[in-house]
């Protein structure tokens, strides 16, 4: 808590220390909240895979859920990477990784877009569509990201 409260000039931080079983008492606390940030694994758990806390956490939370790993993958430190399908949730998402992206001295955004084509179905016809509404999706982020930077 000391750590975070030292590197939050601007940003008022309050905390507690909960006896409980984590999940639900990270549940209770981002119930109102915009933003859970959790760990991608537990004391000691080595492996690629997310720990229980945090997957639990990922699968029920009201609001978004950002997983952090230590260390990160610093190969292009300043990129972030975003996965948009058409789901109503795609403009908030786009939002938030341009944001996340605009944080970073030289903040590049990677949308990745992945889709499963259908037996029998055009494939050039589905990326076609696909790219149309990402750029519809993507444009207003596009245009407000400029303006601010």
């Amino acid at each position: 808590m000391e750590q975070a409260r030292s590197g939050a000039t601007v940003v008022p931080v309050r905390g507690e220390a909960v006896a409980g079983d984590p999940v639900p008492v990270l549940l209770e606390a981002a119930a109102g909240a915009e933003l859970l940030v959790v760990g991608g694994r537990g004391h000691g758990d080595p492996g690629p895979m997310l720990g229980v806390v945090t997957s639990q956490a990922a699968a029920y939370a009201l609001c978004s859920v950002a997983v952090v790993r230590p260390g990160g993958c610093n190969d292009t430190p300043d990129t972030v990477v975003v996965g948009l399908d058409d789901s109503p949730a795609t403009s908030t998402t786009a939002g938030i990784a341009f944001e996340q992206a605009a944080l970073r001295p030289h903040g590049t955004l990677q949308v990745v877009s992945a889709f499963t084509v259908p037996t029998g179905r055009d494939l050039r016809g589905i990326e076609t569509e696909r790219r149309r509404r990402l750029t519809d999706d993507l444009t207003p982020w596009q245009e407000n990201s400029r303006t601010s930077r």
